[in-house]
């Protein structure tokens, strides 16, 4: 519970000084990363009048040579780096990211608009043959249907469900063989302890 102190002449308590600074400084360091990037995405990928647009959400921005200090379509990049990204919208569908073969070595990483990274695509993770690689269905799925006692059942497959209710918490997957990964936020303590594992996928006859 915070601190907290009189007003000066009576009336309301109000929270400290030191209570104040340090929620402020709370705040700012979870807030910081979602300004500077959407600062950054919004140029890119939903100002579409913005020299730096890319065209929108799901487009690939190339680069064939590495960055230099004119460059600053992101903070502090690699200057021994050539760069491709694209920005990807998931509240209406997931994304399936396809990548060629290649013989050198490369990464993809994911991650949200606060910087936490939900998964690479890459020679060290994915290797370096070609593939489809789904991007990630959540609770937060607009449109998700819950189960009556509140859990989900997901539905990976190649193919979109008919089932209205299977459909709408549908994961594509390649049809050949590919890997399933769950990220869990703030987990509670049966996750850390153990006593809450993650359910087998079970194969649909």
């Amino acid at each position: 519970m915070a601190e907290k102190a009189d007003r000066p002449g009576g009336g309301a308590r109000q929270p400290a000084e030191r209570a104040v600074r340090e929620t402020a400084a709370e705040a700012w360091i979870w807030g910081y990363p979602l300004l500077e990037n959407y600062r950054t995405m919004y140029p890119q990928a939903i100002d579409a009048d913005d020299p730096r647009s890319v065209g929108g959400f799901g487009r690939f921005r190339h680069y064939s040579r590495p960055f230099t200090p004119a460059d600053t379509d992101v903070v502090t990049p690699n200057n021994d780096t050539p760069y491709s990204w694209a920005w990807l919208d998931l509240r209406a569908e997931p994304w399936v990211v396809s990548v060629p073969a290649t013989d050198r070595y490369y990464v993809l990483p994911l991650h949200d608009l606060d910087t936490s990274y939900v998964g690479f695509i890459g020679a060290r993770t994915t290797g370096n043959e070609a593939g489809d690689h789904l991007y990630s269905i959540g609770d937060r799925t607009p449109g998700i249907v819950r189960d009556a006692d509140g859990g989900l059942t997901l539905h990976v497959s190649a193919t979109r469900p008919e089932d209205p209710a299977e459909a709408a918490n549908w994961l594509p997957a390649p049809a050949g063989p590919f890997t399933v990964t769950i990220r869990v936020y703030g987990p509670d303590p049966s996750v850390l302890d153990g006593g809450w594992t993650i359910p087998a996928l079970t194969p649909r006859s």
